[in-house]
């Protein structure tokens, strides 16, 4: 018996309840042997009086207690529905009104045993005497008082020692409180028989975290729903019309339609599928945690090409580039290297990739799909580092103990108060790098290097894991989380592009090569993070407003005392959500623009539809192939962690697909439906990470590309002039002869960074540039 149906029959009150079978009658035996002896003698009064008080019972309702005896200890009212006489009647002497009243005592006594639950101890049972031991005598007979209790007085005692009252009543004393009664919810967690029920927002093997469960109901609202369900049971069929009646011939109608609905079988494919699939046209596909790269490299090119041969601006690009990727796995960035490999040796050979070229794509793509995705952060280019994006580094990990934010300010206190110690911290190193550039080339060529005495921090301590002369050995001998592909095809992208925007070509030997891309390490990264400042800050804002108040109040009025807060965003889980959305959104795009070539690198001739059959699975043949492919990439989980999440899954299911022998990586890459579903499962990333970032947030402030509210054309213009303000000179300044001059211009152009990323003023070098 559950724990739940214990509770019910303990408390039931109801008079008609079914006694045991093993229970003993000697009361209604004795009832049936009196009715059947209808022609013996019957009884005196006295003797029926005497045999109707062993159950403390007087059937002419007289008191039996003397004036100054004290009555039974209950205290109670008794409510036992005709358990006791209420009602005193007036006596009546003849023998036909005391059978009457012995007949209905025993009717009485025969209620009572019937409420007694079967699990309760009876009177009956305990042997023979005992109940006889409780007999009392009428003391209208014997004259005297007597001290034991009557026979029902008794027995409810005895029941009250176990908190239970058979007759529903109280039995204690006044002042005394009842037993407890136990909640339901005590013996139900004894049984372990509650199990709530899951809805599934999505395909559980599919999407993990998608699992939520009904909060389960409070145990009298729980009573109350079954007490419902209980008087509202489910009915059968009811023929209440005619034959051939027509209300009669619609209600069968209607409920064959919605039995043979829920009858038929549920498509394989979640319910969640399409949720936001509907959306992701409207999503904008650039990049919005940093300039695209396409936008770098312009800024790149543009700010360079006056002054640097297009093979050095690509050698610059190429660490550039590799920026862009340090929020997301190393890995990625060597499947992209790989594709640009496969487009350039196609434009070379008619259209047809080099096969070796095309075999180290494929690797890469393997490479992807083997990866976990929970290192992500770990495989980052070089590992992430806020002051080479000029962002906000927030309060920190919540396990640690460190504020970088707070830190930064304390470090730089006293120093620079007008700007944020984090966006100090970023110009610091911007001008580390340069002055590393310029000794990296001026020690090779040997013409002295300049950069020694300068002091770029002003004595303030460098931020925690600030290690340049690890970056700086990086890129000669590499580490785990760089690329493992030269970025070859990077730079020679960017030499083309550099050609046609003016800058000269002209040809390296193997040892310039090397000397370029040591060079191209640290110039690279300092203009990833400057032309960042303009595309992640609120500086164009502030500088708008600054114009604004100049055209209000005139020039006589010190706009000093409007000084702005400037700031950049946090990089959280939204924007690195975000910045996997880019990725997989490009990565998309650029395999559907480029199919036909992506068809010769797997040496077939039409896309591949192995995926689309839609075949139902089950627990024997394993789950349907085409939702192990697509569901998890159409799934919507509703937060960046979640959404990240599905990639990961969309990786193994694959992965598992193709080790099965079953499927190839073409089946996957070929399909042109599956990456749309990669696409747009990139897109959905991009909307999580958006909508979930503060307003604090990188997301939110960053106008690195064209959208809706954001001045990207301005930033991305602010970017390029301040390319050419600071890094064009730094050419001529690696080539001086006279070292105290190449110092002195290099100190000029570590002080045009200074003014580069200030407060907007009047003398602001780009304010002049600023449109309203």
């Amino acid at each position: 018996m559950s724990g739940s149906e214990y509770v019910e029959k303990k408390s039931s009150s109801v008079p008609n309840q079914t006694t045991s079978s093993l229970q003993p009658h000697r009361l209604k035996l004795s009832v049936q042997a009196q009715s059947g002896s209808q022609e013996q003698e019957t009884p005196s009064i006295s003797e029926q009086l005497d045999k109707a008080s062993q159950f403390g019972y007087n059937g002419l309702d007289v008191p039996v207690n003397v004036p100054a005896t004290p009555p039974p200890p209950v205290q109670r009212q008794i409510n036992s529905g005709g358990s006791e006489n209420n009602s005193h009647p007036q006596a009546v002497p003849e023998a036909s009104a005391t059978s009457e009243t012995v007949e209905e005592t025993v009717s009485r006594e025969e209620l009572v045993l019937e409420e007694t639950p079967p699990n309760q101890e009876s009177p009956d049972t305990e042997g023979e005497g005992e109940g006889v031991a409780q007999t009392v005598q009428p003391e209208a007979e014997s004259g005297e008082e007597q001290p034991q209790k009557p026979f029902l007085q008794a027995q409810l005692e005895k029941a009250s020692k176990f908190g239970y009252n058979a007759l529903d009543v109280g039995v204690n004393a006044p002042d005394t409180p009842s037993p407890r009664v136990q909640r339901k919810l005590t013996l139900d967690g004894l049984d372990n028989e509650y199990q709530p029920e899951v809805i599934e927002r999505a395909n559980p093997v599919l999407n993990g975290l998608n699992q939520f469960k009904v909060q389960r109901l409070c145990d009298e609202c729980e009573a109350e729903l079954a007490d419902k369900e209980d008087k509202q049971p489910v009915q059968a069929k009811l023929e209440v019309g005619q034959p051939g009646d027509k209300y009669e011939q619609e209600a069968d109608t209607v409920a064959a339609q919605v039995v043979e609905k829920i009858n038929a079988p549920q498509p394989q494919q979640p319910v969640q599928r399409q949720s936001k699939l509907a959306k992701v046209s409207s999503v904008d596909t650039r990049h919005i945690q940093a300039f695209t790269p396409n936008a770098h490299r312009d800024a790149t090119v543009q700010g360079l090409a006056k002054s640097f041969s297009a093979e050095e601006i690509g050698a610059i690009y190429q660490s550039n580039w590799e920026r862009d990727f340090s929020q997301g796995p190393a890995k990625i960035a060597d499947m992209v290297i790989a594709w640009k490999q496969v487009k350039l040796s196609a434009a070379k050979n008619g259209g047809n990739p080099d096969p070796q070229v095309a075999e180290t794509f494929r690797s890469q793509v393997w490479t992807v799909i083997d990866m976990n995705l929970a290192s992500a952060t770990d495989e980052s280019l070089s590992g992430y580092h806020y002051w080479e994006h000029m962002d906000n580094p927030g309060e920190g990990p919540a396990y640690s103990w460190n504020n970088p934010r707070k830190d930064a300010d304390k470090r730089w206190q006293g120093k620079d108060n007008e700007l944020p110690g984090y966006i100090n911290d970023s110009k610091a190193y911007i001008k580390d790098e340069i002055v590393a550039s310029v000794d990296e080339y001026r020690s090779f060529m040997d013409k002295g290097k300049v950069g020694i005495g300068i002091d770029n921090w002003n004595g303030v301590k460098k931020p925690e894991g600030y290690n340049p002369v690890a970056i700086e050995n990086a890129a000669w001998i590499g580490d785990k989380n760089s690329p493992a592909l030269e970025r070859d095809a990077i730079a020679e992208e960017t030499q083309q592009q550099a050609k046609s925007s003016g800058a000269k070509s002209k040809e390296q030997a193997d040892w310039e090569k090397v000397l370029w891309q040591a060079i191209g390490h640290h110039l690279g990264r300092a203009m990833h993070a400057l032309e960042d400042f303009f595309a992640h800050s609120n500086w164009l804002e502030a500088a708008q407003s600054h114009k604004r108040l100049r055209t209000d109040l005139g020039s006589e009025i010190d706009t000093a005392i409007f000084l702005p807060d400037i700031k950049t965003g946090t990089f959280e889980m939204p924007d690195k959500a975000h910045a996997l959305g880019h990725k997989l959104s490009a990565i998309s795009e650029q395999l559907l623009q480029d199919f036909d070539l992506l068809l010769k690198v797997y040496n077939k001739t039409k896309a591949s539809t192995k995926l689309n059959q839609k075949e139902r699975g089950n627990w024997l043949t394993g789950p349907n192939m085409n939702d192990f492919a697509f569901g998890s990439l159409e799934t919507d989980s509703w937060t960046p962690a979640g959404e990240m999440l599905d990639v990961g899954v969309a990786a193994d299911n694959m992965e598992e697909m193709i080790y099965s022998g079953n499927y190839e990586v073409a089946d996957f890459l070929l399909n042109k439906e599956w990456l749309t579903a990669l696409g747009n499962k990139g897109k959905i990333l991009i909307e999580e990470g958006d909508k979930e970032a503060p307003s604090s947030g990188h997301g939110k402030l960053a106008k690195d590309q064209s959208e809706q509210g954001k001045d990207f054309q301005q930033a991305h213009a602010l970017a390029t002039k301040a390319n050419q303000i600071v890094f064009a000179p730094l050419r001529e300044i690696m080539d001086m002869g006279d070292v105290d001059a190449a110092k002195e211009a290099l100190l000029k152009q570590l002080e045009m960074v200074d003014q580069m990323i200030a407060i907007p003023s009047d003398s602001h070098p780009l304010i002049g540039m600023v449109k309203l």
